[in-house]
């Protein structure tokens, strides 16, 4: 599965979040889900903005989507200026929804929640991608048991 990184909100709501568990789960129309763990601060606000952005991350982002979005609190840190001032990624308004994004990332899929649905201590969120938009040629990476994966090379984090 591709290792992302999920952002929504904007001004002092915002949140951002690392996840692997991402799929697409039907053809047309071309839905995609996401599974979120109950208490992430990112849910919450997926759930209250009905918007958010999905970002592929390339080997060159997996430092600040691992330090970053997978291990600080969004209730506690602003992630988006971590990202900015630690490893000097940029942060935008997406083209489509209202949310903000990395354009650093190699491939941004900005979404719309359609429905979700609880399975055990998760969401699955459902979600119809509004636009994507490659901005570099990085490739993007996996990720398998929580380590991020050159395609067929676990990568050292």
């Amino acid at each position: 599965m591709p290792l992302v990184i999920i952002t929504v909100g904007v001004g002092n709501e915002k949140a951002g979040m690392t996840a692997c568990w991402v799929t697409q789960v039907s053809w047309k129309p071309a839905y995609l889900g996401i599974a979120i763990y109950n208490k992430w601060r990112t849910l919450e606000l997926i759930l209250k903005y009905k918007e958010f952005a999905i970002h592929l991350v390339s080997e060159d982002l997996v430092q600040p989507a691992l330090k970053v979005f997978g291990a600080l609190s969004s209730r506690r840190v602003d992630k988006f200026q971590v990202v900015k001032e630690k490893y000097g990624l940029r942060v935008t308004q997406a083209r489509k929804i209202k949310a903000l994004v990395l354009p650093d990332a190699p491939i941004i899929i900005e979404c719309r929640l359609m429905k979700y649905h609880i399975i055990g201590d998760h969401y699955l969120v459902v979600c119809d991608p509004v636009i994507a938009y490659r901005n570099n040629d990085k490739i993007p990476v996996t990720c398998f048991k929580g380590a991020p994966y050159r395609i067929g090379e676990k990568i050292i984090a």
